[in-house]
């Protein structure tokens, strides 16, 4: 992918599309524009590994709208990301999003097998559940990203993923400023039953409301090793209903921290 419209189209394969949003279509020769066929079949990538050619500007001018995110979930839908997703240590960049929903960030929902690696992300993005830089939620694995994107949101906000479940992030960084009610941090907002190795954070984390924390606002049954915080950690909610710390705002069901430290 070397364009900013390869880059949507391959959010359009994923989500397939009801032409209430972007009003893609598939043409003969298979790719997206507005004629031809409405493109509803939806492809998960399973297997599949997409690499980055070059940086790419997701400026809201160049695509005329705010960013689509790859891959969704709710009661009724299962659009899921589950391919490689190689950035080749490119940046995209302008990833603007301003939505009510879940699952936002330059991906929303990453299944188990899916991966993302090798990846800068900056822009500014604000949702209200499972929001980050990266991916919203992630049961994948992510390495080597970097993120320097503001994220904002309700619950579960995350500088690289709103939520990690039942999956690893290693050697992933964040340095933009998250901010968000309950359970927000720097990597991750919340990370149940995964594997965290070799992270920082290095924004400043703010949250109104329980469970901040500099890498992380809370863990379940997580385990997390060499992860360490520098930004300052802000938990504006009510005494004895709030949890922060420097490295996780709330650790339950057994989880281990081994060489962690916030300055």
């Amino acid at each position: 992918l070397t364009t900013p419209e390869q880059l949507a189209g391959l959010a359009v394969l994923v989500n397939g599309d009801d032409n209430t949003n972007t009003g893609y279509y598939k043409t003969a020769t298979g790719t997206t524009d507005k004629t031809g066929e409405l493109l509803t079949t939806r492809y998960n990538f399973s297997g599949v590994t997409i690499t980055l050619g070059t940086d790419i500007a997701l400026n809201i001018a160049i695509l005329s709208r705010q960013w689509t995110p790859i891959g969704n979930y709710s009661a009724s839908t299962s659009n899921v990301f589950s391919g490689i997703f190689d950035g080749a240590g490119h940046t995209v960049s302008g990833l603007y999003i301003d939505s009510d929903g879940r699952f936002q960030g330059l991906f929303g929902y990453v299944s188990a097998g899916g991966m993302l690696k090798s990846l800068v992300i900056s822009g500014d993005i604000s949702g209200v559940f499972y929001v980050g830089g990266l991916v919203g939620s992630c049961y994948g694995t992510v390495q080597n990203c970097n993120n320097t994107a503001e994220v904002k949101g309700a619950g579960a906000i995350g500088g690289l993923a709103g939520h990690l479940n039942s999956g690893s992030m290693t050697g992933c960084y964040n340095r933009g400023n998250v901010t968000g009610g309950g359970n927000v941090g720097g990597v991750a907002g919340t990370i149940y039953y995964s594997d965290v190795k070799n992270c920082a954070n290095y924004g400043i984390i703010t949250g109104s409301n329980s469970n901040v924390g500099g890498v992380t606002g809370a863990t379940y049954q997580t385990t997390a090793q060499n992860v360490y915080n520098t930004g300052s950690v802000n938990n504006t909610g009510s005494e004895g209903v709030s949890a922060a710390g420097g490295v996780v705002g709330l650790v339950q069901g057994g989880g281990i921290l081994r060489n962690c430290y916030s300055t």
